[in-house]
């Protein structure tokens, strides 16, 4: 997998799904198209993915 390969977006979110969350915890989201962040993302994905085959 190439950078010029990489038609995607990555969304990725740090997040607490509690009430508690939603008033004293600080959240964040990161959205990127930048392959630099895509790619590693992607490929470690990847690598979990097989390895749960």
């Amino acid at each position: 997998m190439n950078a010029s390969d990489i038609d995607a977006i990555l969304a990725a979110t740090l997040e607490d799904r509690t009430l508690s969350a939603a008033t004293e915890n600080h959240e964040n989201v990161l959205v990127s198209d930048d392959p630099r962040l895509v790619l590693p993302f992607c490929r470690a994905f990847d690598d979990l993915w097989t390895a749960l085959e």
